[in-house]
């Protein structure tokens, strides 16, 4: 079901507002300041941001890791996934998958390459400037 779709659009359910149930929140576009393929996400909690990360998008097409806030309104892209491969001197892997876990306020994931042999487990800090 997941290679149908190929732009991502988040999905915020309400079933307090029985009417209106489906609300677009973030249209992707693709490019390097936006992301293409979700693939991972973090479970979603109540007036808190939500956090997750696209497969491509960023810069050589890697991936990024972005917050969308509770309000709706503020997209931030936090990371842009490059390996050493695509891009000297960048090691933080590429195709972030699966899903997303945040621990004491630092998302941690997968990406599909980027490690010795193959995977890498990243943690990244969201307090870091």
């Amino acid at each position: 079901m997941k290679r149908l779709i190929t732009s991502l659009i988040l999905l915020n359910i309400s079933l307090c507002q029985a009417a209106d149930l489906f609300h677009i929140l973030y249209p992707f576009e693709k490019g390097a300041n936006d992301g293409d393929n979700q693939e991972s996400i973090a479970p979603l909690i109540r007036d808190n941001p939500l956090y997750a990360a696209t497969r491509n998008g960023g810069h050589n097409e890697t991936g990024l890791l972005f917050r969308l806030n509770s309000d709706e309104k503020h997209f931030r892209v936090f990371l842009r996934f490059a390996d050493s491969a695509s891009l000297p001197g960048a090691t933080n892997g590429t195709e972030p998958y699966d899903t997303l876990t945040v621990h004491q306020n630092a998302p941690y994931g997968l990406t599909r390459s980027g490690g010795n042999d193959g995977d890498l487990l990243f943690r990244y800090d969201l307090d870091s400037p």
